[in-house]
């Protein structure tokens, strides 16, 4: 099955407030957005009325896929002093085509949205040392940040199912919210190069039986027409696992979406 789909957009999670070039007075807000780029792929199982269809494409798959379908996403963080709110949406739209047995034909399409918000506590803020000239000199510290929210997230899928030249089209919509604990480390390791880790986990049956995501990025960091901006690079994934129903009610939504990202961090 080749489904995959390209997130164009507004976020990019873990470096958006957490790498930044200067820190900013406590009494003082910072407000952080940036565009980015994540080359996705998605592996797992989505069924729909008790009709299973199994993912396994990569980002190369977009090239040769004509269903896929850009979506976008947003991100923004708000801090003052040690505590930050977050808010990150996502919309996209993907179309497949799956042959799970010889004569039967599945075209799926998915639409996707997908509301993220919390509230982000600084842990602590250490000093580490001076770097060598080596990595460009200066400063070496390390950010530990935890958060805590909920995602809420909503789909359409639509499956035509083609045997033998008879067709059926099928189809279901749902929506859950899942509640959310993580934490993220940034490692700035001179003014300009830094290195994050972030993750989280939730679910916890509330809503789905579990969710969690994690990122790796590294920076580098500069003015941007006089703002504080970071361009950086890495690998994000994010795991859902929804199951409600049975029979031929039966919906599941077991699914890893995973991929390299790139963008550019702009801090106010």
């Amino acid at each position: 099955m080749r489904l995959a789909v390209v997130f164009l957009g507004l976020a990019l999670w873990g470096v958006a407030a957490s790498a930044r070039a200067e820190e900013p007075a406590a009494d003082q807000w910072q407000f952080s957005v940036a565009p980015y780029l994540w080359a996705t792929s998605l592996n797992g199982d989505v069924t729909v009325r008790g009709h299973r269809a199994t993912v396994d494409a990569s980002f190369l798959d977009i090239l040769e896929d004509t269903d896929s379908i850009i979506g976008f996403e947003g991100h923004g963080e708000a801090h003052k002093g040690d505590w930050g709110l977050y808010l990150d949406g996502v919309y996209t739209r993907m179309g497949a085509r799956t042959n799970p047995v010889e004569a039967i034909n599945i075209d799926t399409t998915v639409e996707m949205g997908i509301l993220e918000g919390g509230v982000l506590y600084r842990v602590g803020n250490w000093d580490l040392g001076n770097t060598t000239d080596a990595f460009g000199g200066g400063e070496t510290r390390l950010v530990l940040e935890t958060y805590a929210g909920a995602r809420y997230t909503s789909l359409t899928i639509s499956n035509n199912i083609s045997v033998a030249g008879l067709k059926r089209d099928d189809g279901g919509d749902k929506a859950w919210v899942d509640p959310l604990v993580g934490a993220r480390a940034t490692l700035n390791l001179t003014e300009r190069l830094q290195f994050i880790l972030g993750g989280d986990i939730g679910g916890f049956g509330a809503g789905s039986e579990m969710t969690w995501s994690a990122i790796g990025l590294i920076g580098y960091s500069y003015k941007l027409f006089g703002l504080d901006a970071t361009t950086a690079a890495g690998y994000k994934a994010l795991y859902q696992d929804y199951k409600d129903g049975n029979g031929t009610h039966d919906f599941k939504w077991d699914m890893t979406i995973h991929g390299p990202i790139v963008g550019t961090i702009i801090r106010f």
